[in-house]
């Protein structure tokens, strides 16, 4: 029956209770079915066609999600010819989407998805170690798949990698990283989050659904844990792994993270080494926050051994304008390392802009990565364009001059007036000159990027330095 018929055909007996249908298979030439049966059959189409259009929405993501990993991470000749002798070996299954056969029906079909480099070189590795005792299950080629930026050309941090973010208290970090794991969540990948902060779980959770993630996807695919004391077992395959955040975490290990130069190891073996086991292209980010002395905050708190653990991307993020709900604001990526050397940036250059913006009508939080800084350029509310251009240009010439002036600096004075100087040559009405000038360089000591010598002078800082 379909969801239309509303109204039966034939004639109606018993006050409406009784229908008779044309059924040449029955005695007189008709069938009899209660009120109830037909509404009860009405229901069950409803629930029916539902469910059909519910299994074409999700075949339809899973089958993107199929072919993006196709995309970027295809099968050679050899891989295609291997596959047929993995499969009949049984240490290959190919992958299958489940498919709705039709509308009226709860018949499912299954349709190949094809097969990934990545995923022939597991079932190679898998009948390599129960046919010869060798254990070589590897993550894949180290790429830049998380943390997109606006067009989609560029990524901050290494699939399969344990990487790196950290900055002063209210730089963005947590709004960063759930931005990231909405990359993975809408494309029905399993996010582990590790929380070691005092921020409940479902605080984190909402911090999702405010970024516009509906919040039964939240529930199913984005797992926060509450301070485990181990790897939670998690049934699912998980694709990315966050980990909030490192003092918390080794503190509560027992360990020191300012002395102790094992604590890294131990955390890492601890709460991400686990889930590679099951899943060796698993994403990893670490969260940290900076030193706590005026000379350390443009690098981690800590012992040294923090950097040398992480083998993907670094990058430490520098807040330049405070945000607030209903209004917008954005912070500053510095690269602070990357041992593949895929990102195409120097240690200690700008690697981006991270936008945090909820001034729109939905008011949602819409996070974004740009290249542009977005002051007075079209990642700018049009309402604050004509006052940001100016402040704008102002601190590009401040922070390239300090750069210019080396290790002995310029003091304050000289600084302003070397500034000032540049604006009026491109600028000759210099009426805001000075007040731009005393902005931007509180600005530039705010971000981190300015520090003082012995004698006074500012000079311009690395984005990282060593440890002590």
């Amino acid at each position: 029956m379909s969801t239309g018929n509303t109204a039966a055909t034939g004639e109606e007996f018993g006050e409406g209770r009784l229908y008779a249908f044309p059924d040449d298979t029955k005695a007189g030439g008709f069938g009899l079915v209660t009120r109830q049966e037909v509404e009860a059959a009405h229901e069950e189409a409803l629930e029916l066609e539902e469910w059909y259009w519910d299994a074409v929405e999700e075949f339809h993501a899973e089958w993107e999600n199929r072919l993006e990993g196709l995309r970027e991470d295809p099968c050679d000749e050899f891989d295609k010819e291997v596959a047929w002798e993995l499969v009949d070996g049984g240490f290959l299954k190919l992958p299958t989407i489940s498919c709705p056969k039709g509308l009226g029906t709860c018949d499912i079909e299954e349709i190949g998805g094809g097969l990934t480099h990545s995923e022939v070189m597991r079932a190679l590795a898998t009948r390599q170690e129960r046919t010869h005792g060798v254990s070589s299950v590897d993550a894949g080629p180290a790429s830049l798949a998380l943390g997109e930026f606006d067009g989609g050309e560029r990524h901050l941090f290494y699939r399969g990698r344990l990487n790196y973010l950290f900055g002063k208290a209210g730089a963005g970090k947590t709004n960063l990283l759930i931005k990231v794991a909405t990359e993975c969540v809408r494309r029905r990948e399993f996010v582990v989050w590790l929380n070691f902060e005092d921020m409940p779980a479902s605080d984190i959770r909402q911090q999702m659904v405010f970024q516009g993630v509906p919040e039964a996807l939240v529930r199913t695919h984005f797992l926060v844990y509450d301070k485990p004391e181990n790897a939670p077992a998690v049934r699912a395959m998980v694709s990315l792994v966050i980990i909030d955040a490192v003092n918390p975490c080794i503190g509560f290990m027992g360990k020191n993270p300012m002395v102790d130069p094992t604590a890294m190891d131990e955390m890492r073996a601890r709460y991400f080494t686990p889930f590679t086991a099951r899943n060796p292209d698993v994403t990893g980010i670490a969260i940290d926050h900076v030193g706590q002395g005026r000379e350390a905050q443009e690098r981690p708190s800590g012992h040294h051994r923090k950097m040398d653990l992480f083998q993907g991307a670094a990058y430490r993020l520098a807040p330049n304008r405070d945000g607030y709900e209903g209004d917008w604001g954005y912070s500053t990526l510095y690269l602070a390392k990357d041992n593949k050397r895929k990102t195409r940036i120097r240690v200690g250059e700008r690697a981006g802009y991270m936008i945090m913006d909820s001034s729109g009508d939905s008011g949602q939080l819409n996070i974004r990565l740009v290249t542009e800084e977005p002051t007075g350029t079209s990642h700018t509310p049009e309402r604050e364009k004509a006052k940001a251009v100016e402040g704008n240009s102002t601190r590009a010439i401040a922070e390239r001059l300090l750069a210019q002036a080396g290790d002995d600096g310029l003091s304050r004075k000289d600084w302003g007036d070397a500034i000032f100087t540049e604006l009026i040559a491109v600028k000759p009405d210099g009426t805001r000159h000075r007040g731009d000038i005393a902005d931007n360089i509180s600005k530039l000591r705010k971000a981190g990027v300015v520090g003082e010598t012995a004698d006074g002078n500012f000079i311009h800082l690395p984005t990282v330095n060593p440890l002590d």
